[in-house]
């Protein structure tokens, strides 16, 4: 009989530490105003219309704001955290800071002119700065702002000639540009999900 009895008890414990995990497990996961599902977000300020200039550009890169600002539009428009306004109070700015270029792997050797050598760079590291920043324009205050650095590597133009001692312009634009634009999709993503954290 108390053989039965322990086993009851032990039995009962375990059901009572069920509990207790479960319930810290639902308390968890509601914190940081989280719900069953996709969490909840929103602009900083809680605007519901926003306002989205061209992105400033102040690198040596022309017209590259393009990208970003497309970039910021598209991925607030399939969020729908917010709609889009040309007159709303609330504003998105956005500032690319820097490009720069860091040229990876070279070869050497591949030619002499004089007494110098070739050294050709086989990739190149981009690294990109953009700043975000959500401006209330009615009441002139900065309600967020941060900034974000993103980088990709990419291949140079392949010199297949030893006599050649320089790469592919137009294919080195090029790659340039795409991979400006596929950074500019990633920075704009890591940036909305900062700037909408609703905690």
């Amino acid at each position: 009989m108390s053989i039965t009895r322990t086993k009851l008890f032990f039995k009962r414990q375990k059901h009572g530490y069920l509990f207790l995990f479960i319930t810290a497990i639902i308390l968890f996961c509601s914190a940081c105003a989280y719900r069953h599902g996709a969490p909840e977000r929103s602009i900083p300020g809680g605007a519901q219309e926003i306002r989205i200039p061209m992105f400033k550009n102040v690198t040596q890169e022309v017209g590259i704001e393009t990208s970003f600002t497309n970039a910021l539009i598209d991925e607030l428009a399939q969020s729908k955290i917010a709609k889009l306004n040309p007159n709303a109070d609330i504003e998105v700015l956005g500032t690319i800071e820097s490009v720069q270029y860091f040229p990876q792997g070279n070869v050497t050797g591949l030619k002499k002119i004089g007494s110098d050598q070739v050294v050709l760079a086989t990739d190149y590291r981009i690294v990109i700065v953009m700043e975000l920043l959500v401006k209330n324009r009615a009441e002139d205050k900065i309600l967020w702002v941060d900034k974000f650095t993103g980088e990709r590597t990419f291949s140079a133009a392949q010199v297949k000639s030893p006599v050649v001692s320089s790469a592919n312009p137009i294919y080195n634009l090029s790659a340039k540009r795409r991979n400006i634009a596929e950074l500019a999709l990633d920075l704009v993503a890591e940036a909305t999900d900062k700037m909408t954290e609703n905690f």
